[in-house]
């Protein structure tokens, strides 16, 4: 981060799925007694690619609840490439097995780099999953695919201006090596 020129900035790009059903956290009852969740069949999924920008805190998200491969991976970073501002992203993103196809791609302004395999931990986008996932799904019932939907965009859409303090705490770029 030191190294990078005055129009460059650093980003995290990852992929998740959010299923449509309860996701229980906690469950208060007396022992012995059954207890039930509301809940649905599940089948319905949305599959999100996601990045993060943690100088100055920009996370955008793309949603389908078709699959995730390499083609819509390269729509997706070429569509972010033609709406970068700056001159240049160092866009960082795991070796799953669709973004391999994507090492042959250039962009004018994205350059990506490759965390090491089985490192969650170093990509920032992750901790935004985390923090989506316990805020939209933990303990909460969606009866519907479409009201689920509906709550998910509100709260990518709004995620900076309702939740800014919360995520500057997780998506710090300091990260610590451990011997």
């Amino acid at each position: 981060m030191d190294n990078l020129g005055e129009e460059e900035e650093i980003g995290f790009l990852d992929e998740s799925g959010f299923v449509h059903n309860s996701v229980p956290a906690y469950v208060l009852g007396k022992p012995g007694e059954p207890k039930y969740i509301a809940s649905n069949s599940g089948r319905e999924k949305l599959n999100v690619v996601g990045w993060v920008t943690p100088d100055h805190l920009d996370v955008q998200v793309y949603y389908t609840e078709g699959t995730i491969d390499s083609l819509l991976m390269k729509e997706v970073l070429t569509r972010l490439d033609r709406q970068l501002t700056g001159n240049k992203l160092h866009l960082f993103l795991d070796e799953a097995p669709f973004h391999q196809p994507l090492k042959s791609v250039s962009f004018e302004k994205i350059e990506l780099h490759f965390l090491p395999t089985y490192s969650p931990n170093l990509n920032l986008m992750e901790r935004i999953w985390d923090f989506a996932k316990d805020t939209l799904l933990a303990d909460k019932y969606y009866e519907f695919f479409k009201t689920f939907k509906e709550a998910f965009c509100e709260f990518f859409r709004t995620i900076i201006e309702r939740y800014a303090e919360e995520l500057q705490s997780r998506i710090t770029p300091k990260f610590h090596i451990v011997k």
